[in-house]
């Protein structure tokens, strides 16, 4: 991929995943809601994204379980 890191929330992603720009290198990727029955969960990831002539690196800082009540009483256990 050649575009530089600061577009990449220009690119469609598929399966209704969207990636947002919270600061500079970093993003917030969100997939849809997942429901099992009457429990929802709804996971984010923020991620920084640094590239190379060669590559492109999506490292994961911290994950966000959001959801139904019950999911969110965890806690992010």
């Amino acid at each position: 991929m050649r575009l530089p890191v600061d577009q990449y929330v220009c690119i469609k992603i598929p399966l209704a995943v969207t990636l947002e720009r919270i600061v500079a290198n970093g993003f917030l990727l969100s997939v849809p809601d997942v429901c099992f029955f009457k429990v929802s969960v709804a996971p984010r990831l923020k991620v920084f994204l640094s590239q190379t002539d060669s590559s492109v690196v999506i490292e994961s800082t911290d994950v966000i379980l959001g959801g139904s009540p019950f999911v969110e009483s965890l806690k992010g256990c």
